[in-house]
């Protein structure tokens, strides 16, 4: 696990609380077939094996903090290629190897992209019909749902509704369940470059899903809802979706979508930097990552702020706090279209 212990320690004594997406295959394993006995066996016993890795080296409580999480996007292809009755076989390797490890450990998904696609629809009836592969009995823990909703705020809220909604008509068994959106993006594609992904639009549309879902969803609605988070971690060009900006050759080619080993969308062939690498590479913060440390500054009292109805100001909003001490935090935002 060497490898994977020292980019966990870093986050981990940076006080993150992970959502670990059980996604991957490590190298010895290429081969491997979720419908194969002897395959999926293997793959519980890492899953386990991890889980417990972990729980020695960091401790019981912060595993269980963490959201385990099934494959990324299993209903685009290029994620999961292993077709529907593998996906469900994979999702109950992976729920038995992390109670075998911890019964409290969390686990749930499917992350998918399409909302309530096809996948979505048939995890749902496994969990709550099916087979478990391992077991033989009926149903398959689930303990949150996700999806990855990429909209603007507001039609982010309504997609987020269609999948609550269908879960709460469908699945009633589940509607106490967390609802997760671990994607929460403008669009799809990190690696393309888009101008206003540079500056201040960009960073306001992060506090507007924020407030909005505060106001459309946890202050009106009973719907559980668990998490909402960016997928923009990354490092790469200003028009990527990224917290910090470098300048490198072709990372702001909109044409080839950059170049996949400076960071880019695709690989492409690219001639070598010769530049000495200091000059090569340079974290400049953006704005986005400006708003989600300001953000921090935000209090654990929330009110409510009156003023013209939001179809009149649509593009504006303001998040008031008060924190325990005392002190009260404004964040006001302008996001236009």
């Amino acid at each position: 696990w060497s490898a994977l212990d020292r980019k966990l320690d870093l986050l981990v004594a940076n006080r993150q609380t992970l959502i670990f997406e059980l996604m991957g295959t490590p190298r010895g394993m290429e081969g491997i077939d979720f419908a194969d006995d002897d395959h999926l066996h293997a793959w519980k016993r890492l899953v386990r094996d991890l889980a417990r890795h972990y729980a020695d080296r960091y401790g019981a409580e912060t595993l269980r903090s963490w959201w385990f999480e099934t494959s990324n996007e299993p209903d685009l292809w290029h994620f999961w290629p292993h077709g529907l009755v593998k996906f469900l076989n994979y999702y109950d390797a992976c729920s038995e190897g992390l109670l075998e490890a911890d019964p409290a450990l969390r686990f749930g998904g499917p992350g998918t992209a399409r909302g309530a696609s096809d996948t979505f629809k048939l995890l749902m009836e496994h969990c709550a019909h099916g087979r478990n592969y391992f077991t033989g009995e009926k149903g398959v823990r689930i303990d949150f749902i996700s999806t990855h909703r990429k909209n603007t705020p507001y039609e982010m809220i309504e997609d987020e509704l269609k999948v609550w909604r269908y879960v709460e008509h469908d699945f009633p068994q589940f509607r106490g369940l967390p609802i997760v959106n671990d994607e929460a993006d403008p669009i799809a594609g990190w690696g393309i470059p888009y101008f206003w992904r540079t500056g201040p639009w960009y960073a306001a549309f992060v506090p507007q899903a924020i407030d909005l879902h505060n106001r459309f969803i946890l202050d009106s609605i009973a719907m559980p809802y668990g998490i909402l988070s960016n997928d923009n971690g990354f490092m790469g060009s200003w028009g990527k979706r990224t917290h910090l900006a470098r300048f490198l050759p072709g990372d702001n080619d909109a044409s080839t979508r950059g170049a996949s080993r400076r960071g880019g969308a695709r690989v492409m062939e690219v001639a070598a930097d010769d530049r000495p690498p200091v000059e090569q590479f340079f974290l400049i913060k953006k704005p986005v990552l400006t708003v989600m440390s300001l953000l921090e500054l935000l209090g654990e009292t929330r009110y409510p702020v009156s003023g013209p109805a939001d179809s009149l100001r649509p593009a504006m909003g303001t998040i008031a706090t008060r924190s325990e001490g005392g002190a009260f935090a404004l964040c006001v935002y302008h996001r236009p279209e």
